[in-house]
Formats: C-alpha cells, sequence, structure tokens
C-alpha cells in the first residue's frame, strides 16, 4: 500500500507540475467522445451536439441518430471499459466540483490506476516467485518506471490493460493455490468464474491479448486432472461478459457484435506496407486504401511474397520498435531523465528480465507452491505466455506503447534477477561490467562509430560485440547460481547425515533416503536442461531486440541532424542524364531544390546560386500541396507536436529553379546561411540504395520513435543523390535534392498530387 501511495504521488507530481494535453488527440479524443456520449446517454439529452463527439460518429453515412446509436457507435470502436472508466470520472467530477477541469478529473483517474496497477505488482510478484524482497523491489520499480509516469497522464488503453492482466495473474495463482495439486473445483468455483470474467473484459478491452490470456491459463491448469471441467468454468465467466456485450450493442443499435471493431484490418494492412515501413501515415497510402477494412491479411500475404527479404526486415525492425524502447512518443523529461536515459532504463530492465527468467528456470519446481528459492515451472510458464503473446502485434503497426502492458510483468522478472544479482555480492560485479558493455555495443555504439567505418559495419561490430557481451554475462551468472544451487544441496545433504548418524557403518541408508538422493540428482540435470533452453532462447531474443539493424534497407530509417556553420557553402553536385530532359517541364514551379530542415528555415538568412546564379525564395513545401485534403491535418499535427514534444518536426522546404538554370551533365548549387543551420541527413547504404522521407505523408507513431513523422516512401523513383562537401563518409548524406516533376499521360502536369517525382 505504501508503494501505491507513491506510485500515486509520483505520477500526480509529473503531472500536474507540467500538465500535457496528449490525452485529446488521436485515440484518447476517440475514448474521452465516447465518454462524453455514455454521459449525456445517462442525463437523458438529446443527440449530442458537442464537436468533439460529433466529429467521433458518422451521422453522414446513416442519417439522423438517436442518442443510443451513437453511443452504440463509439463503444463499438473504442470498447466499454475505458468509456465507461471516463464518464464514471466526469459524473463524479460533475458532483464533487461542478466547475473542475474534465481533463483533469479524467486524468485523475488514470494516475490512481497506476498506484492500482503498483499494487497489483506487488502481489503477482509474490504470487509467482514467492515472497522475500522481490515483491517490494518489483513494486518500486513499476511505481517509478518512466513510462508508466507518463501514462498516467494520458487517457488510453494500455494502463486498463496492465491492469486486467496483472489481476488475471493473480486471481489464476489463487485459484490454483485453493484447488491445491489435485485441482478440487468445489474449492475454487467462484475465482474461476471470476477468472473467466476478467478474461471476458480483455476481450471487450484489448481483443489481441486474449491469445496471450488464454495460453497462460492453459499453462497453469490443463497440465493436472479436470482440465475440461476447469476450462468450462472458466468459459462460463467469459461467455457471460461476451453474451451481455452482444445483448447490449444489440439493443442499442440494433446489431450486435462479439467483441469492439477496434479497426484492426486498417492496423494490419498499414502496419504490412512496405511502402511506408510499416507506419501507420496519413493520408493512408495507396495499397492501404486498396485493401482497406476488408483485405488487411490479403495485404499481408501479398507483401511477404512479392518482397519476402524486405517483409522479414520490416518485421525484425518491428520486433526492437515494439519491445526495445520505452513508450513516451512525445520523449518528455521524468523527474530528470531525459529520453536517453530513459532507454537505458528500459534495456536494462530487459536484461535483468533475461537473468531473471534463467535463474527462474534453474530454481524451477513442479509443485506449484512457492518456497525458498524454489519457483513453480507453471508460473514461469504463464509469465512467459502473457510476454511472448505480446507478439502478436508484430502484424500490426508494431509500436512501444503495444507492448506496455507486458512490461509489469518484465519488471518482476527484472526484480528477481536483480536480486539474483545481490545475493552474490561481488561476483556480480563482472556481469554488471558485461551487461553495461551490452548496453553501449548495441545502438549508441554503432550511432559512433558509424562515421568512421560506415553504416554496416559499424552495425555488424556493434551487433557481435554485443551479443558477446551479453553471452558472456550469462555464462558468468550461470556458474555462479549453479555454484550456489550445488552448495545448497551438499548442505542438505549434510544435514541428512548428521540426521542418520545413529545408523551403525554396516547399515545402508533407507530406501526413502535413496530415492530422495537420485530425485535431487534428477532435478539437478533437469534445472541445467532448463537454463540450456533459456539461454539459447535469450540469446535469440537479445540478437533481435537489443540489436542494431544489420541490413541496409533500414539504414535511412536512422535520420540524424548535421549543423552546416554560418558562411561556409554547402555544395551539390549533380548529373542530370539526357533521359531527364524529356519530362513535360511547362512551368518553373516543377522544378526545384528541397532541403530537409527541423524547425523553421530562416528564409531571409539563406541564398543559393544554381550554375553560378542567384536562386532564392524557399517556402514550406505544404504550401505546394493546399490543394490537397490532408493538407489541413498535417499542418495541424505537426503544430500539436511541436508544442507537445518541445522539438519542432522535420520539414521540407521548396526552392523553385527555372528550367534556364539547369543543363545536361554536370550542375553546381551552392547554399549559403548567415547563421548556423541545422539540416535533416541520414545513414545511407553501402550498396547505393537511397531513398528518401515521403513528401505528402506524415506518421504521429514515426513522429514518436524517431522523431520523424515523415515515413521512407519508396513509391517514387529515386536516383542517388549528389555528393555534397558535407559528406564525412560515403554512408552520410545531406537532404539536399534536386526535384523534378512528370505527369504521366492524361493528368495535367500542374496536379502535383498526380506527379511521379525524380530526386537526384
Amino acid at each position: 500500500m505504501a508503494l501505491a501511495i507513491l506510485a500515486i504521488a509520483c505520477a500526480a507530481l509529473h503531472y500536474f507540475i507540467q500538465p500535457y494535453s496528449s490525452e485529446l488527440t488521436f485515440d484518447a479524443c476517440h475514448y474521452l467522445a465516447s465518454s462524453e456520449l455514455i454521459v449525456r446517454a445517462l442525463s437523458g439529452q438529446a443527440a449530442d451536439t458537442n464537436p468533439l463527439v460529433s466529429a467521433h460518429v458518422s451521422t453522414g453515412a446513416f442519417g439522423p441518430m438517436t442518442m443510443g446509436q451513437q453511443v452504440a457507435q463509439a463503444i463499438s470502436i473504442d470498447g466499454p471499459l475505458l468509456p465507461a472508466l471516463g464518464a464514471m470520472a466526469l459524473i463524479l467530477g460533475k458532483v464533487f466540483n461542478a466547475s473542475a477541469s474534465a481533463t483533469a478529473v479524467v486524468i485523475s483517474t488514470q494516475i490512481l490506476l497506476h498506484g492500482l496497477n503498483t499494487y497489483l505488482v506487488v502481489l503477482a510478484a509474490r504470487a509467482l516467485l514467492g515472497g522475500g524482497v522481490i515483491g517490494p523491489l518489483a513494486g518500486l520499480l513499476w511505481a517509478l518506471y518512466p513510462p508508466a509516469l507518463v501514462a498516467a497522464g494520458m487517457f488510453l488503453t494500455e494502463p486498463l490493460a496492465a491492469t486486467l492482466m496483472l489481476s488475471i495473474t493473480c486471481l489464476a495463482c489463487r485459484s490454483k493455490t485453493l484447488m491445491g495439486a489435485a485441482s478440487e473445483l468445489k474449492k475454487a468455483p467462484g475465482t474461476l468464474v471470476l477468472l473467466g470474467i476478467l478474461v471476458g473484459l480483455v476481450v471487450l478491452h484489448k481483443a489481441a491479448l486474449f491469445p496471450a490470456a488464454a495460453l497462460a491459463l492453459a499453462l497453469m491448469f490443463l497440465p493436472d486432472g479436470k482440465r475440461f471441467k476447469i476450462a468450462g468454468v472458466i468459459a462460463l465467466g467469459l461467455l457471460s461478459v461476451v453474451i451481455g456485450w452482444f445483448a447490449l450493442t444489440r439493443s442499442l443499435s440494433g446489431e450486435g457484435s462479439l467483441m469492439p471493431n477496434r479497426v484492426a484490418s486498417e492496423n494490419m494492412s498499414l502496419g504490412s506496407d512496405i511502402e511506408n515501413a510499416g507506419w501507420h501515415c496519413m493520408p493512408l497510402p495507396p495499397r492501404t486504401q486498396f485493401y482497406f477494412f476488408t483485405h488487411p491479411l490479403t495485404t499481408y500475404a501479398v507483401s511477404f511474397i512479392n518482397n519476402t527479404p524486405a517483409m522479414l526486415v520490416l518485421e525484425t525492425s518491428k520486433l526492437d520498435r515494439l519491445i526495445a524502447h520505452p513508450w513516451n512518443h512525445y520523449r518528455r523529461t521524468v523527474f530528470g531523465l531525459d529520453f536517453t536515459a530513459q532507454e537505458v532504463w528500459q534495456r536494462l530492465t530487459l536484461l535483468l528480465a533475461a537473468l531473471g527468467m534463467v535463474a527462474a528456470g534453474l530454481r524451477t519446481s513442479s509443485k506449484f507452491a512457492t518456497d525458498d528459492g524454489v519457483v513453480s515451472s507453471r508460473n514461469l510458464a504463464f509469465a512467459l505466455a502473457i510476454i511472448v503473446g505480446h507478439l502478436l502485434f508484430l502484424p500490426f503497426e508494431g509500436i512501444s506503447r503495444y507492448f506496455f502492458s507486458a512490461m509489469p510483468l518484465v519488471t518482476i522478472l527484472a526484480a528477481y534477477g536483480a536480486s539474483r544479482l545481490f545475493l552474490m555480492g561481488f561476483g556480480a560485479l563482472p556481469i554488471l561490467i558485461d551487461m553495461l558493455i551490452c548496453l553501449l555495443s548495441s545502438s549508441w555504439g554503432a550511432s559512433l562509430m558509424a562515421p568512421s567505418l560506415g553504416y554496416e559495419k559499424a552495425a555488424l561490430l556493434g551487433f557481435v560485440a554485443g551479443l558477446l557481451s551479453f553471452l558472456l554475462a550469462l555464462h558468468t551468472f550461470l556458474r555462479l547460481e549453479l555454484r550456489t544451487l550445488a552448495a545448497n544441496q551438499n548442505l542438505s545433504a549434510n544435514q541428512s547425515l548428521s540426521a542418520n548418524q545413529s545408523l551403525s557403518a554396516n547399515q545402508t541408508l533407507p530406501q526413502s533416503d535413496a530415492a530422495s538422493t537420485a530425485s535431487a540428482a534428477s532435478a539437478k540435470s533437469a534445472n541445467r536442461l532448463t537454463a540450456a533452453v533459456l539461454t539459447g532462447f535469450l540469446a535469440a531474443a537479445f540478437a533481435l531486440v537489443l540489436s542494431v539493424k544489420l541490413l541496409p534497407e533500414e539504414s535511412p530509417t536512422r535520420q540524424f541532424e548535421q549543423v552546416l556553420p554560418a558562411g561556409q557553402a554547402l555544395e551539390l553536385k549533380v548529373v542530370l542524364p539526357a533521359a531527364a530532359e524529356k519530362a513535360p517541364l511547362n512551368s518553373p514551379s516543377y522544378c526545384g531544390l528541397l532541403l530537409d530542415v527541423p524547425g523553421t528555415l530562416p528564409v531571409g538568412s539563406v541564398n543559393v546560386s544554381v550554375n553560378g546564379r542567384a536562386c532564392n525564395g524557399f517556402v514550406p513545401w505544404n504550401e505546394m500541396i493546399k490543394g490537397r485534403q490532408f493538407h489541413a491535418t498535417l499542418n495541424s499535427v505537426s503544430d500539436t507536436f511541436a508544442r507537445m514534444s518541445r522539438r519542432e518536426p522535420h520539414r521540407w522546404y521548396y526552392l523553385p529553379v527555372a528550367s534556364d538554370l539547369l543543363r545536361s551533365g554536370e550542375n553546381r548549387i551552392e547554399l549559403v546561411c548567415e547563421r548556423d543551420l541545422a539540416v535533416g541527413a541520414h545513414f545511407a547504404s553501402e550498396r547505393k540504395r537511397f531513398l528518401s522521407p515521403s513528401l505528402e505523408y506524415f506518421s504521429s507513431s514515426k513522429f514518436g520513435e524517431q522523431q520523424d513523422g515523415r515515413p521512407i516512401d519508396t513509391v517514387r523513383r529515386l536516383a542517388e543523390p549528389g555528393s555534397t562537401n558535407l559528406d564525412k563518409t560515403k554512408d552520410r548524406r545531406v537532404h539536399l535534392y534536386l526535384l523534378r516533376a512528370f505527369a504521366p499521360a492524361g493528368v495535367k502536369p500542374a496536379d502535383l498530387s498526380q506527379c511521379y517525382y525524380l530526386l537526384y
């Protein structure tokens, strides 16, 4: 309870000292709108006129809608749990203080939820791994976990999903304890029904987590007898929730549903679209639009068939996006910890959890009850099933937000691993050093080595160094753990020998003691095998999750900023092929320079010359696409993220170049700024495969993960950029491109939305 209070205090302090309005954007806006609808329906008000809610329901396609139909449509997308929680918060806010801010009241429920999750983490740690310091240590780590503090200030599904998974963990362990080894159903029928109800709530809240919960429960209960009866009792609770939801939606809208429609088809279509690197983006890319809502599996299959290597690279990168980074899409500082420090926290937690898995595997026992140093094998399998079950999100967008509900169990295993290290004393020092080398050898080390070695060589070196240091840490950890186990077994043997000192020299040991010794030896061999299997699994997982990307297709996503000193010329040499002159360029506006700038370009301070002739007048690229429907949304989203994250998004700036300034063959372009200018750049492949950030798409997810909301665009035909004087190596390129546009047959060149682009 003290840890829960500490968690609430930390979350409240973090939010109310510097409030942020992220709960009013994107998904959170939908959930809050659904809460508003429920409140209006309960108060007997007429159909909604709130602009926030009106944007959430589609009255145009269905004609005038009653309040019940509006509520049904809203919760059929968002599910009932989070909107109902928000509605209760809004009602309580009106009861206690009519002038209270609705946002503050709703966020207060999320802060209290963080305290509840901390309390449940302690209970789950004790239920899974036994008593001692593991429970309080896990609770403390979760109470201070930066993404959990950030999530407490947002109105999204993930904190409540974590609550449900932790509740299922605690109740499953409680049910099994009540039933005992004989699986006596009469001792725990109520808890099993309640367990089924919780699983049903998972279906209604976040259906993608249902397979993880079902697998975990199967590993917990099915190995024993009466498995069908146990499954039937749990299914009874599950069906009561699903049938109740079906009846509710049918009564409100006339059409019942078994689970919320969370637009999974759109998410899967976007997540499997190679053209936007699996990122959700606005507007929808062409292939996603083609299969939108109807054939997501077709999109996934077509992507794999057409380009299997690229899809494998995409799925590997999504595994990194899902697990290896903390969920903090606006990169907020949490009590002085910047985002880099939070990444260290996340990866250190994963490494400690890996050690915790190995330690638990070494100390597993077939019995359920946990005692000193002994962990139930089914408990470990239960925890791993929930964690691994989150990999179901990989076919979708695959972002760190989706893994948040697994992090409480990861934190529990990390606490167990940390406790084992603490018991090793100074023997743990080599392990900690190896883990530090492992962290430094992954992304950060590769980024530091890339300018001198090239991206691919640095990535390979970082990968090998990180993997070797991780395996060395595991080897040392295993050796010390096995030595401790052997010492404990020798101590038990000596105690048994002392108890049998009354036996004469010619007497033999009782048969029961001999069987016990054989059983201990067999258990030790089984523990060694378990440890070997878990070590191999963790080594493979580390190689995928904590390493940098190796394949060149991913290198352009590693964008960075390079400062052009004041007064220094940025030179670009571009060779235009003769074929480029055949493109119809009826206006100078179809040819120009593109400059990638983080923030606002000081237009008056920038001077450009093309082949020795002055050419000035940069404008934001968005001004060139004003006629597009998403133009206003694109600007609004960019401004919102800039305000919330306090960092400017990368933008394209466009400079029209008259056709008579260019010539076939080599063209020399110079750019000089009177002040220091940050220019966007990226790592490029040694195989000369250059990609460009998209000109017209924006991804809020990618903006949060990689600080640049423009997906990599592979649709356009992109030639190799010309060399610049700021290229420190062949693997670094500054984004200063020459753009030429040509229109396909039957399309007017003035319509930029239908043009294809050549970048040189």
